[in-house]
């Protein structure tokens, strides 16, 4: 954009109630042609600024929204962690308590297989005797058995009388 195109546009957006000056001369014109292209140079600058702020705010909001995000995830990780330690320590505890149990049932069980061998003690040692006695049937039987082989002098077949077969 030239310099008398900013000088007429200047000219144009003029609020209502404000006249342009006169330009009586060329330096007059060329003075005014300067300051009107000082005053779009600033206006620029001006906007460019406001839209660089306007950038920053929102970039702050931005910022400041996703710092509230990462408390808001923090504040909710941290209730999950503490939930779930709760749940561990609960687990814990019913594991505690289980062990607890099987160990008196075990210690139970074995006091009464104990007492169970302790009771049927008189009950064995009846059982022993019983053996014993048995045992001696048993040499009784063995003796007879001994005298009646030494009876029979010859144990060989030929001398039965055994049907043929043809």
């Amino acid at each position: 954009m030239g310099q008398d195109d900013l000088v007429s546009l200047a000219r144009r957006t003029r609020s209502v109630g404000c006249r342009p000056p006169s330009l009586a001369s060329l330096d007059e014109e060329g003075a005014y042609a300067k300051v009107v292209v000082a005053s779009s140079k600033v206006m620029e600058a001006f906007n460019e600024f406001a839209v660089t702020m306007e950038d920053r705010v929102h970039a702050l909001h931005n910022e400041s929204e996703v710092e509230k995000g990462k408390v808001e995830e923090r504040e909710i990780f941290e209730t999950e962690v503490a939930t779930l330690r709760t749940k561990v320590v609960e687990l814990e505890t019913d594991r505690d308590r289980d062990i607890r149990r099987g160990s008196r049932a075990a210690r139970r069980e074995v006091a009464n297989n104990f007492q169970e061998i302790k009771d049927e003690g008189l009950v064995v040692e009846d059982e022993i005797v019983c053996l014993k006695e048995m045992e001696k049937d048993c040499e009784a039987a063995a003796s007879l058995a001994a005298a009646s082989l030494a009876a029979v002098s010859d144990w060989s077949a030929a001398g039965l009388d055994l049907p043929q077969v043809s």
